[in-house]
């Protein structure tokens, strides 16, 4: 059984004075053998090199994990990778601000993880033809930016993260600073595809 990743890298919100206008940038990764060309701007600079999960705190983070250690243990790896500077295919990337875990978003994962497990798919549209801006936006999260990564088949939650670090897209997300909050679901589904179904949400809100 093979494992998939699929990045959207962000999608942004821009308000003017008078009249909300939307204007949405949206960026993808997609696959488990190569990810589509970036539109991001190259850095020229020396690469900098990722620090590995294996060097990170030893965890074995499973879907079946409690809500309270899932949180904390996977919120734990997510800052530990981005105290870290390092190389998303052509761009790098300093060491990135600690994000937040967020309840909003993880609704908007968890929905999405349950709905590809329920119905043995794995994309970014929904069965409803819903993506993540939508989904967020039916938390209620006031976002000004949005991002997701998914993956489907790993089974612990350092497998997941590591996929998503060795691939440029879903790297570029994990480590871009502009992202405050973030949550991560992963639900199991019997009889499907890839067993697991992981679905990373970045979000950053508006200033209130």
């Amino acid at each position: 059984m093979g494992n998939e990743f699929n990045a959207v890298s962000q999608s942004i919100r821009l308000p003017s004075l008078v009249i909300m206008t939307l204007a949405s940038s949206v960026i993808t990764a997609c696959g488990s053998n190569g990810v589509s060309p970036s539109t991001e701007a190259q850095n020229p600079g020396a690469a900098a090199l990722p620090t590995p999960i294996a060097a990170l705190p030893a965890h074995t983070l499973r879907c079946d994990a409690s809500a309270q250690e899932f949180q904390s243990v996977f919120l734990q790896l997510i800052n530990e990778a981005r105290a870290q500077p390092r190389q998303c295919g052509n761009s790098s990337h300093e060491t990135a601000p600690a994000v937040r875990w967020n309840a909003q978003l993880h609704q908007a994962a968890q929905q999405h993880s349950i709905d590809m497990a329920n119905r043995n798919f794995f994309s970014h549209t929904g069965s409803d033809n819903t993506r993540v801006a939508e989904r967020v936006d039916a938390t209620g999260y006031s976002w000004q930016r949005v991002g997701e990564n998914i993956a489907a088949g790993q089974p612990t939650a350092e497998e997941a993260l590591q996929g998503w670090l060795d691939s440029p897209g879903h790297c570029r997300n994990l480590m871009n600073p502009d992202f405050a909050d973030i949550a991560v679901a992963c639900v199991t589904g019997e009889s499907t595809q890839f067993n697991t179904y992981w679905t990373n949400v970045f979000g950053a809100e508006f200033d209130k």
